[in-house]
């Protein structure tokens, strides 16, 4: 009987391991990206799913062999508790593996998460756009600037810079639209998230782009 369930576990793992292999040429997945921080997402995305899966095949299959000699009559368990050292290694490999990821991945979540490196987008002078995205229950509300302030922003990158510190004050003139959010290809655009009520997600699977919106808070994504 334990043969029969570890023969089936291998079964079910090796065909989960190989729809996902094949799944990216089937486009299956992920969705096709449509930013420019979208391939180094996807990057870090299959460092670590091959990092996982080769230390979760690792694990499974030692589970799988010890499965099938436990089945056997002269079976004796190995006890592997007070063994300071291997305690000490399988401790360090992981630690060691997770510093190595959160430093490569700093620069591309650099790029898209923190407002300094925006702002420095927008002094370049390359065209850009910028709008509010209040979340509530059931919607979203997005707020685009009027076409005078957003012509402004493109003659003069300081005043856009300047806008963004007050984090896109409101005109009369602006531009609301609901549940939509409007772009161009090869725009930068920024988005001042913020909640009317509680917590609130946005995701855009296309643009690899996920942010919780937080009361009281105000996020440019």
């Amino acid at each position: 009987m334990h043969r029969f369930w570890a023969l089936l576990f291998g079964v079910v793992l090796t065909a989960v391991f190989v729809s996902t292999a094949i799944a990216p040429a089937m486009k299956w997945w992920p969705p096709m990206p449509a930013s420019t921080y979208a391939p180094d997402i996807d990057k870090l995305f299959i460092a670590i799913l091959l990092t996982t899966a080769f230390f979760y095949v690792l694990t499974e299959v030692l589970l799988v062999l010890n499965i099938l000699r436990s089945g056997r009559p002269d079976a004796k368990s190995t006890f592997s508790h007070g063994n300071n050292k291997l305690e000490f290694v399988w401790t360090a490999i992981p630690a060691v593996i997770l510093i190595a990821l959160a430093v490569i991945q700093i620069n591309v979540w650099a790029g898209i998460k923190y407002p300094t490196k925006m702002a420095e987008n927008i002094e370049k002078g390359e065209p850009h756009l910028q709008l509010a995205g209040d979340a509530r229950q059931w919607e979203y509300r997005f707020r685009y600037p009027s076409v005078a302030h957003f012509n402004e922003w493109q003659k003069n990158p300081t005043e856009a810079k300047n806008d963004f510190a007050r984090r896109l004050p409101e005109r009369r003139d602006d531009i609301h639209v609901g549940n939509d959010i409007h772009t161009w290809k090869g725009v930068r655009t920024l988005v001042h998230l913020r909640t009317r009520d509680v917590g609130h997600s946005v995701f855009f699977p296309n643009l690899r782009l996920k942010q919780d919106a937080l009361p009281g808070k105000i996020i440019p994504l």
